[in-house]
């Protein structure tokens, strides 16, 4: 249990490693699915496969973050909602 669910959060969206400039765009991904009504375990499902389509632009580099190294260390961890 993290110090998150013993204050009362009943679910906790976490990463495993380091973040970095794409956990922008999970996280607005993730939200802007929960805004529009998904469950958590749905955002962040939907917000992984956005990540596939997407592409960092860095000074003369483009990176693909359709790599798991950007996306999957993302976990939801806690009770579902009561819906």
């Amino acid at each position: 249990m993290t110090a998150f669910q013993q204050a009362g959060a009943r679910q906790v969206l976490a990463t495993l490693w380091s973040i970095d400039e794409a956990t922008v765009e999970v996280m607005a991904s993730f939200y802007a699915a929960l805004a529009g009504g998904a469950t958590a375990p749905a955002a962040l499902r939907q917000a992984k496969l956005h990540m596939l389509g997407q592409r960092l632009r860095a000074v003369r580099v483009e990176i693909s973050l359709a790599h798991p190294f950007f996306w999957a260390p993302f976990v939801l961890t806690g009770a579902p909602p009561d819906r």
